[in-house]
């Protein structure tokens, strides 16, 4: 709960309280060793902007590749291998892209494998019980096998989908360190928004209701 010794932000004067966000923002960032306020030419903050952290591209690519490469047994039909992904940005539609290398092996009859490229597009969720950016709404974009007709393409497919919500859905990408949730707390801040830009994502702050 936010120190009842320290003003609530709304309680402030307009240029107070945009002191106190804008200051606030930059030790959020700095806690963490990124940019926590994205500053004009001049080194100072547009009074009108809303106070940000940064997540790296670096640091994206990084969570990713923790559970990676990876073995997964699926529909107790298929021995599925998951190369390390390959990341991308996608600023145009806010989404985080994922591609992996897979290989197939059918392990019941003909022990025969498949090869291909799976695609997903992942957008974001904030999870407030442990502070953490996640992926979410992770859905198959691509899956591309070379030589499979059904009914085993059918059955990849679903494969491609349960990878999507078994390992992607809900992973975690970034969890922020204690000195930012003591700030956000008594600050009364909460992450608002995700925008993926080409370097990494933004997530930006706002005041919260209570």
């Amino acid at each position: 709960m936010p120190d009842p010794n320290i003003p609530r932000i709304d309680d402030l004067q307009p240029s107070r309280r945009r002191c106190v966000l804008h200051g606030g923002a930059l030790m959020l960032g700095l806690a963490a060793g990124a940019p926590g306020l994205t500053l004009d030419a001049a080194g100072t903050a547009a009074p009108a902007q809303l106070p940000t952290v940064t997540i790296p591209r670096a640091q994206i690519g990084a969570a990713l590749a923790t559970q990676f490469p990876q073995r997964r047994r699926m529909a107790e039909v298929f021995d599925v291998d998951l190369s390390m992904p390959r990341l991308a940005l996608d600023p145009p539609r806010n989404l985080i892209l994922t591609d992996f290398d897979i290989v197939a092996t059918e392990i019941l009859f003909t022990r025969q494998s498949v090869r291909g490229v799976a695609g997903f597009a992942c957008g974001l969720r904030y999870a407030a019980a442990d502070h953490s950016v996640r992926l979410a709404q992770v859905a198959l974009e691509r899956l591309d096998l070379a030589g499979v007709g059904e009914p085993a393409a059918s059955q990849l497919q679903l494969i491609g989908h349960n990878v999507a919500q078994g390992l992607l859905e809900n992973y975690l990408v970034h969890t922020l360190a204690p000195e930012q949730v003591r700030l956000l707390d008594v600050m009364a801040l909460v992450p608002a928004a995700f925008t993926v830009t080409a370097i990494g994502i933004t997530v930006v702050l706002k005041p919260g209701l209570g």
